[in-house]
Order: C-alpha cells, then sequence, then structure tokens
C-alpha cells in the first residue's frame, strides 16, 4: 500500500524539492497531499490523516500541530526540519513523537536517511498482527460488544450508524459517524467520507459494480458486498488505490487463497 505524505512548507518550491528527494529514494510508493499555505496545512492534516508529515519547525506554530493529539488513535510519523536557534519550539511535537529530525540547511543525504527510518517503522507496523481491541456501542437498550477488526463497514445515518460484520450480520447503533470513529482505534478502519467507515484489513478485491453502480467489495472470506459510495468516498480510495483500471496490490489472501489483487 503506497505510503502518503504530507509536506508543510513555506514555499512551493521547497515543497516540490522535499517531493522530489523522497520520490526518488525508490524504498517504497509514495502518494502526496498538495500544497497548502500553512494556515491551511493543519485543517488538511487532520482530514486526510497522511502516514508521514514532514513540517519545517519554524511555521509549526501557523500548522498548528496542537490539534493532531485528535490523531493519537492513528499515530503519523513526523520528520521535523529544525534550525539550531529555533529548537525551543520542537516542545509542541514531543508528546506525539518526533520519529526523525533533519537539521538545517536541509541536505539530501541525512534527509534520504530519515525518510529510510519512517519507511522501516511504517513497514515494521505494517508486518505486525494486530488483533483489534473489543469496543462497545449502545444498541437498542442493550450494549452491543464487539472486535473493531470484525467490523466490515459502517454506513451512518446522523444519530444512528448500521455496522456490517464479518459474519455477514448487521448491527444497528445509536451512534453517529463522530462517536464510533471515538471507539476505534484499528489504523485498517477507514473513514471515506463523512459517513461511511471501510476495513481495509477485509478487502481483497476493489472494482466497480458494473451492474448496480457504486462499487464491488470482494472480502478475505470469499464474500462480495454491492455498495453505492459518494465520489468523495471514491476519491478517498483511489488515493489508496491510485492507479484507476490497474491491478494493484492489497494486502491479504482471496478465496482461494492467492495473493489478492485490486481492479479498478
Amino acid at each position: 500500500m503506497a505510503i502518503s505524505v504530507q509536506i508543510v512548507e513555506k514555499s512551493k518550491a521547497a515543497y516540490d524539492l522535499i517531493k522530489y528527494w523522497i520520490e526518488n529514494t525508490g524504498f517504497k510508493k509514495f502518494t502526496f497531499l498538495p500544497y497548502a499555505a500553512p494556515e491551511d496545512a493543519g485543517r488538511i492534516f487532520l482530514s486526510e490523516k497522511p502516514d508521514v508529515l514532514v513540517i519545517d519547525l519554524s511555521i509549526s506554530k501557523i500548522f498548528n500541530y496542537a490539534t493532531a493529539g485528535k490523531l493519537n488513535k492513528n499515530p503519523t510519523k513526523v520528520i521535523v526540519l529544525a534550525a539550531r536557534e529555533g529548537m525551543e519550539a520542537i516542545q509542541q511535537f514531543i508528546e506525539i513523537g518526533i520519529s526523525a529530525l533533519v537539521m538545517k540547511p536541509v541536505q539530501q543525504d541525512p534527509f534520504t536517511r530519515a525518510v529510510a527510518k519512517v519507511v522501516d517503522q511504517i513497514n515494521a507496523e505494517e508486518e505486525k498482527p494486530t488483533p483489534g481491541q473489543f469496543v462497545s456501542f449502545r444498541s437498542n437498550q442493550s450494549v452491543l460488544y464487539l472486535n473493531e477488526l470484525d467490523i466490515i463497514f459502517v454506513e451512518s445515518d446522523r444519530n444512528s450508524s448500521k455496522l456490517t460484520l464479518k459474519n455477514g450480520e448487521c448491527q444497528t447503533v445509536h451512534e453517529g459517524i463522530l462517536g464510533i470513529e471515538q471507539h476505534l482505534k484499528s489504523r485498517e478502519l477507514l473513514k471515506v467520507d463523512k459517513s461511511t467507515i471501510i476495513n481495509l484489513s477485509r478487502i481483497t478485491y476493489l472494482g466497480e459494480d458494473v451492474n448496480g453502480g457504486g462499487c464491488l467489495l470482494r472480502l478475505n472470506n470469499g464474500s462480495e458486498i454491492r455498495m453505492p459510495l459518494s465520489k468523495v468516498a471514491l476519491s478517498s480510495l483511489y488515493k489508496i488505490f491510485p492507479q484507476k483500471n490497474s491491478s494493484v496490490s492489497v494486502k491479504g489472501q482471496d478465496c482461494n487463497g492467492h495473493d489478492s489483487r485490486a481492479a479498478w
């Protein structure tokens, strides 16, 4: 799966240079959030939840990284670019954790080593099995206990949500999408639009539902689900599987035990 990267820099020229260096490392496939002014970057960060954040420490106050505390359930790897005279501002990053620190003026070789370190961390986390935690939801007059990774997808309608589970069951809970998000910790459970969450670890094939429109999902238990998705949701999935109309790898196996593929 591609690693998503957000670069927060003062100028588009600095953004382009950092992006070029990362693209040319060859460590992994990367996707990049578009350049944005520092005052807009914090909002985009919270919305897109990139895997890696590269940020110039001198503009961190404008970025307002303190809001990133909301992302504790889905931590981003942080590469900080810092001048020695500006190190006092680094405290705001300590609580979340810094993956790598590159001193300015930034040189390509030390920056490439920082990217390699971050990629190794992400690879190690992807290989580590994640059993998932048990979470509780309000359902009618009872409490529903579920392993979060047994949830295939969530469809929310204001103050209630329908949870589709791996065994095919559907459960309705009395919580909207914001309440559901607060329960879920796994990186595999991705909010793809304002009312839909999809468990990427359960999907072995993504394709167009030619007959019914929307999206065809093949799960790792061999079943298939057809569901309409908004343009925002499809756009989110395209960022994960960016090569539309071509095959790209998805972690897992299909129902026949072969390596899974996703085609768009």
